[in-house]
């Protein structure tokens, strides 16, 4: 069992200074280590968080945050673009995607300003013109 700062009864242990989280959404696990938006609270404001991770303990092995402090109350998620190194993040409440490097360079972004648009949940789509594979990506 693995749980954020609310979760005291977490069989993992925080190594090297690690955070726990916070109000966090991942949807990109493997063997050993996840990708997560951190939520965390408004003094902090949020983040993107790479874990690794064994049966005892966990590690921060990357960590991101927009240089403006943001804080995000309401969804946000992250994932690994396959083939390069680069990440997909929606920041939800700001109704703004972007891919970024692991320094935080922005390599794209789109937002849309009007009030009341959300985005949530991201998957890499290698071809727009060849959506086969999409659904069930895996078989």
């Amino acid at each position: 069992q693995w749980g954020g700062v609310d979760y005291p009864s977490s069989d993992l242990a925080p190594t090297g200074g690690a955070e726990g989280f916070d109000g966090s959404h991942f949807s990109d696990v493997w063997a050993g280590g996840m990708m997560m938006f951190d939520n965390r609270d408004r003094e902090k404001g949020s983040r993107l968080v790479e874990y690794a991770f064994d049966d005892s303990s966990f590690s921060e092995a990357w960590t991101y945050a927009e240089p403006s402090g943001a804080y995000e109350n309401l969804l946000g998620d992250v994932q690994r673009i396959p083939g390069c190194d680069n990440l997909l993040v929606s920041w939800s409440g700001q109704a703004k995607l972007q891919e970024i490097t692991r320094d935080g360079e922005v390599v794209w972004e789109v937002s849309s300003p009007a009030v009341g648009h959300v985005t949530s949940r991201v998957f890499w789509i290698p071809d727009l013109y060849d959506l086969s594979g999409v659904a069930f990506p895996d078989e």
